[in-house]
C-alpha cells in the first residue's frame, strides 16, 4: 500500500519526537518544502536543530540552504558556507567511523577523474553522512562569481559549475537560477581569473555552433538515407625540403614559386590576423600564377591547431604544383613551406579558382554576426529563464510571455547559422 505525504509526516514526526535524527531531519525538511503538511519556515528550522544537536550532517547541509535562500532566516552566504564546511567535516568524521572510509582513489581516465570510495561496511546513518559529507563538499568545491547579467540583475557568489572557453555555467547562491554567461561581457578582473581569451573563445564558439550543425546535418540525411559528405578537408602530397643547389625541374620550379612569393610579399602588407584579408591576398597570388601558366589551388585551413572540420579554417594560403601530384604551400604573408616543416600547410579544402573562395568569403562574415546574434539572444534566454524560475505565482505567469518571445529569438538565430551553414554546405560539396 502507498503511504500518502500525510501519513509519511505522520510517521516522521512520531519518531523525530521519540529523538530520532533521521526523522527529525526529514520532519524539517517536509515543514521546508510543505510535503505533507503546510509549509512552516520556523517549525523547520526548530526540526533541522534538533536533528544538528544530534550531529545529523544532511540537517546541517538543508540548514546552509536556508542561509544561502533566506527562507526563514536572514539571506547569508557566508553563513550558509559555515553550515556547510561543519557538514563536511562532521559528515566525513561519522563516515569514517560508521562505514570504516579509508580512502579516496583517484585514477585519471581520459580528461576525466574517477574516485573510488573505499568501504568496509554500510549503516544508514554512516551513508547519510558519506552524502552529506559530500554535498557540503562539492558546494564548498565550487568557485565564486559576482556579477550583473545583460539583464541587469545582480548575482553575488555564484556558483560556477562549469567553464568553457566562452562562457561560465553558472548557479545562483540561492540555489534558484541557472544560466550560461559570455565571458565577454563580464568585468576585466573576472575575464582575467578564468583565463578569457576572446581568439580561443571566439574559435571555440565558430566549432561547437559547426559541430551543432554538423550533427543535424548528419541526422537529417541519414533519415533520407544518405550517407554524410564528411569534413571536407582533404590532405595534399606536399613538396620535401631541397637543397639550394638543386637543378632538376622540381628544384628550378620551387626557386622560381620562391621568388615570386618573395616578391609578392614585398608589395603587399597584412594587416593582422584577419580571415577575409588573407583570402584576398591568396587570391591574388593564385592570379599571378595562373598568368604564369602555374596550376594552383587556393586552401583554407588552420596552422595553430590540427582540425576535423572545414568549419575550424581560419587561414588561407596557395598550393602551387611543381610536378604532377606534388604540391608546394605558397604562404602570401609568410613565403614557401615544405611539408616536412609545416605539414598542416597541406591540410585543409582546395578552391580551384578565387570564384569560389571568394563566394565562401561574405559566407563567413554572415556567420560571425549570426553567431554574435546566437549568443546575445542565447544569453538574454539563459537570464529571463533564471528569474522564470524563482519567480511564482502572477509574477511568473506574466513572465510567461517574455520566456517564449526569448525563446522564439534563440531558435530565429539558430535556424539563422543553420541557413548559413548549408550553403556553405552547398559550396564545399560543388
Amino acid at each position: 500500500m502507498t503511504r500518502s505525504p500525510s501519513d509519511a509526516f505522520q510517521w516522521y514526526f512520531q519518531a523525530a519526537e521519540k529523538g530520532l535524527p533521521a526523522a527529525q531531519y526529514n520532519v524539517g525538511m517536509m515543514y521546508s518544502a510543505g510535503q505533507g503538511t503546510d509549509r512552516d519556515l520556523e517549525q523547520s528550522l526548530t526540526w533541522y536543530g534538533k536533528a544538528i544537536e544530534r550531529d545529523y550532517a544532511e540537517a546541517l547541509v538543508e540548514r546552509g540552504w536556508l542561509s544561502a535562500r533566506g527562507l526563514g532566516v536572514t539571506n547569508s552566504f557566508s553563513e550558509a558556507t559555515n553550515w556547510w564546511w561543519k557538514a563536511a567535516s562532521i559528515g566525513c568524521s561519522i563516515a569514517r567511523r560508521e562505514l570504516g572510509l579509508q580512502v579516496l582513489v583517484s585514477t585519471n581516465v581520459g580528461s576525466a577523474v574517477v574516485e573510488t570510495v573505499l568501504l568496509s561496511k554500510q549503516t544508514p546513518d554512516g551513508l547519510a553522512a558519506y552524502s552529506a559529507f559530500r554535498r557540503a563538499e562539492r558546494e564548498l568545491g565550487f568557485q565564486r562569481v559576482s556579477f550583473t547579467d545583460t539583464n541587469g540583475v545582480r548575482f553575488e557568489n555564484a556558483a560556477v559549475l562549469m567553464q568553457d572557453p566562452a562562457s561560465l555555467y553558472y548557479r545562483s547562491a540561492d540555489g534558484g537560477r541557472y544560466g550560461r554567461m559570455m565571458l565577454a561581457n563580464l568585468p576585466r578582473d573576472v575575464q582575467d581569473h578564468f583565463g578569457y581569451d576572446p581568439a580561443r573563445a571566439a574559435a571555440f564558439e565558430a566549432q561547437r555552433i559547426a559541430a551543432l550543425y554538423e550533427a543535424a546535418q548528419r541526422r537529417a540525411l541519414e533519415r533520407e538515407g544518405k550517407q554524410y559528405a564528411g569534413t571536407f578537408l582533404e590532405k595534399y602530397v606536399g613538396a620535401a625540403r631541397r637543397e639550394s643547389n638543386d637543378n632538376s625541374e622540381e628544384g628550378k620550379r620551387i626557386a622560381t614559386l620562391t621568388s615570386v612569393v618573395a616578391e609578392y610579399a614585398k608589395t603587399h602588407t597584412y594587416l593582422g590576423n584577419d580571415m577575409y584579408q588573407c583570402v584576398d591576398m591568396a587570391c591574388d597570388l593564385w592570379n599571378i600564377l595562373f598568368t604564369k601558366g602555374v596550376k594552383a589551388l587556393i586552401v583554407v585551413g588552420n596552422l595553430d591547431e590540427d582540425i576535423k572540420h572545414v568549419y575550424q579554417a581560419n587561414h588561407a594560403w596557395v598550393l602551387a604544383e611543381i610536378s604532377p601530384g606534388a604540391l608546394l604551400a605558397l604562404d602570401p604573408q609568410s613565403g614557401v613551406h615544405f611539408v616536412d616543416d609545416k605539414p598542416r600547410y597541406y591540410v585543409g579544402h582546395g578552391f580551384t579558382d578565387p570564384a569560389g573562395v571568394k563566394e565562401h568569403n561574405p559566407l563567413l562574415k554572415e556567420l560571425k554576426r549570426a553567431q554574435e546574434k546566437y549568443n546575445d539572444a542565447a544569453e538574454k534566454y539563459n537570464s529571463i529563464l533564471g528569474r522564470y524560475n524563482s519567480a511564482s505565482g502572477d509574477a511568473k505567469t506574466q513572465m510567461e510571455y517574455l520566456l517564449i518571445e526569448a525563446k522564439g529569438r534563440v531558435r530565429q538565430a539558430e535556424s539563422d547559422i543553420e541557413d548559413i551553414n548549408r550553403r556553405r554546405l552547398a559550396l564545399f560539396s560543388q
